[in-house]
């Protein structure tokens, strides 16, 4: 870094007027004959990480009764996008509002992503009209998914 002229530029945001951060950086311009012997730098993105989720769905707890028997057809819906949605089995019949599933629902993804948001909803299976949604979560993965990229 001898001799070089450093400078710092700020980086903006065009919703924003506050500065986002700094960038320390150097310009070197070079004739022909220089650029021939300079090393060249490759700064093209990583490559997309091939990774493999597992969302185990062992048992639930206090789920509402839907049905006017005093029972809940429980199943559970899982995805990161609405293209790779996946179900646990149903269990018909439950009386207690605890589904034991024992379930694993794998996904196949590919980091990094747009949204790290993994969807779990819980549904009562009606077979004459639309199934009625129990509720649901909203997990952030990107944490955990970054750590496995690193690993990687």
């Amino acid at each position: 870094m001898e001799d070089k002229p450093v400078e710092y530029r700020s980086i903006f945001h065009p919703s924003s007027s506050v500065a986002q951060g700094t960038v320390k950086l150097w310009v070197e311009i070079n004739t022909l004959k220089q650029n021939a012997k300079a090393k060249v730098w490759k700064i093209e993105p990583k490559p997309p990480t091939d990774i493999q989720v597992r969302v185990s769905i062992l048992n639930g707890k206090k789920f509402k009764i839907m049905d006017v028997e005093g029972t809940t057809d429980a199943f559970l819906k899982g995805y990161f996008t609405k293209e790779e949605t996946q179900e646990t089995d149903c269990h018909y019949r439950c009386q207690d509002g605890k589904p034991d599933f024992q379930y694993r629902l794998l996904y196949n993804i590919k980091a990094p992503m747009k949204d790290y948001k993994y969807k779990l909803q819980a549904y009562d299976r009606d077979f004459i009209k639309s199934n009625d949604l129990i509720g649901g979560a909203d997990v952030n993965l990107k944490d955990i998914i970054d750590d496995v990229c690193l690993i990687k």
